[in-house]
């Protein structure tokens, strides 16, 4: 397995983003809430309710990426991983689903066969918890909330837009029953920062 140099990017940036849907949290009805977070401007110390992405939405984002571009390079990605199912070999069924053949007994030869196999699991970690094992490979990635920079915090807004489905005048569609649905969903536009660091250290190497 080929080593690469150690290395830690950290990035830190600004991005504008307009009319985003990015991190819906849940639904009431037919109404689709985007995610908050209580924010205090440092220089009132007054609290505001601003939209927000979570950082478990950024970390999925980045994986499918890493996982497409992995694929694209001919490097190896997991069935589930290759799918955008982040499961991360969590027992003895996502394992066989993911490889193809059951777990070996050894903990060394399971993250070999891991790491070695999925690109997205070494550098995103894993966690094989099943009948007593503990076999754990932390994220080489981090990141956290992305939030509306300080200077926004009482500009930006979220705004329910008006959707439909629409099927009427189709055969799917029969007669006396609902052929179109009014839902609301929640969208904002805002300038956010974000942070996500890599360390490669132990990207290809084995910990166990």
């Amino acid at each position: 397995m080929k080593e690469v140099n150690n290395l830690f990017v950290s990035v830190k940036g600004r991005v504008i983003i307009n009319v985003e849907a990015l991190n819906m949290t849940e639904s009431v009805g037919n109404y689709v809430k985007h995610r908050r977070v209580p924010m205090i401007s440092p220089t009132t110390y007054a609290t505001y309710f601003v939209p927000a992405i979570s950082g478990e939405s950024i970390a999925h984002g980045f994986q499918k990426v890493l996982a497409e571009e992995a694929k694209k390079n001919n490097k190896k990605v997991c069935k589930l991983c290759e799918k955008g199912i982040f499961l991360k070999s969590t027992n003895e069924n996502v394992f066989k689903g993911a490889f193809g053949k059951d777990p070996p007994k050894e903990d060394s030869e399971l993250e070999k066969i891991v790491i070695g196999n999925c690109l997205v699991e070494d550098v995103g970690g894993f966690l094989y918890a099943y009948r007593g094992r503990n076999v754990k490979r932390t994220s080489n990635f981090s990141t956290g909330y992305m939030i509306p920079v300080k200077e926004a915090l009482e500009s930006v807004v979220i705004e329910p837009q008006l959707h439909s489905r629409y099927a009427l005048g189709t055969p799917f569609v029969e007669k006396g029953t609902q052929g179109q649905m009014i839902y609301y969903v929640e969208i904002s536009s805002a300038p956010y920062v974000f942070s996500f660091d890599l360390d490669t250290k132990y990207i290809g190497k084995l910990t166990f």
